[in-house]
């Protein structure tokens, strides 16, 4: 991958997103994740690209999911050209935003 791309979980723990990850409760996975509700070998993420967060990305996207409140994002412009946008971290509305096209998730 040409630039680096962060998962960040609720509880603060970040893994890198490498090329080919796998998600799962085995050990054998890169991402290990400890909970009854995720299986054995749960998922696979390949070819992940991160791209720049323009006006331009987010009109073409289908959705934009928010799993982590930065500082430094424009929710202001996610608001405006997100078609969809999925918060599950409750920034749009943190944020001052709100929209039929703005769900918490």
């Amino acid at each position: 991958m040409a630039a680096e791309i962060w998962l960040t979980f609720p509880d603060g723990s970040e893994h890198e997103l490498k090329d080919s990850v796998s998600i799962g409760r085995d050990a054998r996975n890169d991402l290990v994740m400890e909970s009854a509700a995720v299986s054995r070998e749960h998922a696979g993420l390949t070819g992940r690209k991160s791209v720049p967060l323009t006006a331009k990305s987010l009109s073409g996207a289908d959705a934009v999911l928010i799993v982590t409140d930065h500082d430094d994002v424009d929710y202001s412009m996610v608001a405006k050209h997100g078609r969809l946008v999925l918060d599950t971290r409750n920034a749009m509305t943190r944020a001052g935003l709100a929209g039929s096209h703005i769900r918490k998730a």
